[in-house]
């Protein structure tokens, strides 16, 4: 199905919204929210678009929090009716429309990031660190987006700046079923995905057939599973396949073709490894966050190590490394093996209290759909050939699903 000229597409409402439709509503807006809100996914990136037309700080609200989540925000009522009043939008063209966005440098756009104090932090960053890794040009300009994020969260935004300074179609697959996502990816030609581990992860047991016009797959917000990569590629022969790592309070940083990422020149003397392992990085290159001391370097909680070829490899987040009987455990390492097993779909390695060791080990586990059995079983025998016998869970459930976070991250008890 040709896509010229489209610039969002709801398969499943079968909606369409092409750059003509874009335009004339950005030509008719008036006024812009300044807490946007995705009720509606189109209109929210045609607010995005037009905030985006002025020099005003504007932040992202998801549409299912709750009153006392926008209570413990320091938010009411009355700040979510707040809105920005717009110059005239007499614009002809996108280009347009791009050319006056680059003009407004003092734009920002905030984001709500979970913190260690009980309420979120409030993180805000200008379009040059919003786009720092945004790439334009002919070579993009065809280019087709499956859309796997949350709209409201940063890496659903990267891949919206990424199309839209592009003028690229943007087929939505956030919340697909995933047994149509494969037969939507071939439908509109998708060249480019973007999504988490944990997306990918999932969507692998409903892929049958290849998919060869997949140029690229990108993978963020979690841990890089080297595992579930290798096993796209079957299905995905022609796609090249990125690593990002990128954070809320730091934007986009880093890049790797693989589970280790390169720091840009530019950036090495901003980015380094503490003398425990954490990756800390140079407050230049961060967002405005007021609830940060006034350190010049921030501690990311990553854990990463030093690669020979002089890149880095993330290891763990430092608060997700589970202390048994005085043995560190990294949960990764032990769901890459949990997920070598080929009935596996998924899984999570948490802690749970126990009065002698401190913790011990708890796995549950999803199975690919048409698998049932004794899985408890092979699988300790499994693990017992393959890990330490500190790092075998105690306990080992089955379940239908995991916890996510609304960015679609594991939830460890």
């Amino acid at each position: 199905m040709s896509l010229m000229g489209f610039f969002w597409v709801e398969p499943e409402k079968d909606y369409f919204k092409s750059y003509d439709d874009l335009l004339q509503d950005i030509q008719s807006k008036r006024f812009v929210d300044k807490y946007i809100k995705n009720n509606n996914n189109y209109n929210f990136f045609l607010d995005l678009i037009c905030s985006m037309l002025t020099d005003r700080q504007f932040a992202l609200i998801d549409k299912d929090w709750s009153q006392a989540e926008l209570n413990n925000l320091g938010l009411n009522e009355i700040d979510l009716t707040e809105n920005v009043k717009l110059e005239s939008n007499d614009f002809f063209s996108i280009d347009e429309v791009l050319n006056r966005i680059s003009q407004y440098k003092e734009w920002k756009l905030g984001f709500y990031t979970s913190g260690t104090t009980g309420r979120p932090k409030f993180i805000s960053h200008n379009l040059g660190v919003l786009s720092r890794n945004v790439k334009t040009g002919s070579r993009f300009q065809k280019n087709i987006w499956g859309f796997c994020y949350n709209p409201t969260h940063f890496a659903g935004i990267q891949v919206f700046l990424q199309a839209f300074f592009n003028q690229n179609s943007i087929i939505n697959l956030f919340n697909m079923d995933y047994s149509i996502v494969e037969r939507t990816i071939k439908k509109y030609a998708i060249s480019h995905l973007s999504a988490t581990p944990t997306y990918y992860r999932s969507l692998y047991p409903f892929l049958h057939e290849s998919c060869p016009l997949v140029e690229r797959i990108t993978f963020g917000g979690e841990i890089f599973d080297d595992q579930i990569a290798q096993m796209l590629i079957n299905y995905f022969p022609n796609a090249k396949i990125t690593n990002v790592y990128a954070s809320t309070e730091l934007g986009s940083v880093l890049a790797g073709e693989g589970n280790t990422l390169k720091i840009p020149e530019e950036f090495k003397d901003r980015i380094k490894i503490s003398e425990d392992g954490e990756l800390v990085v140079h407050r230049s290159l961060m967002g405005e966050d007021t609830s940060l001391d006034n350190d010049l370097w921030f501690s990311t909680g990553d854990i990463v190590t030093n690669e020979p070829d002089g890149t880095i490899k993330f290891i763990s987040r430092k608060t997700e490394m589970i202390n048994v009987g005085g043995y560190k455990i990294n949960p990764h390492e032990i769901e890459g093996i949990i997920n070598e097993i080929h009935e596996i779909q998924d899984s999570i390695v948490y802690g749970r209290d126990n009065r002698i060791t401190g913790k011990v080990l708890v796995a549950e586990v999803v199975l690919r759909p048409g698998y049932t059995g004794d899985m408890e079983r092979k699988i300790f025998e499994y693990l017992s050939g393959h890990l330490q016998p500190w790092k075998i869970p105690r306990m080992i459930k089955i379940t239908d699903s995991i916890d996510r976070t609304r960015t679609g991250k594991k939830v460890r008890k």
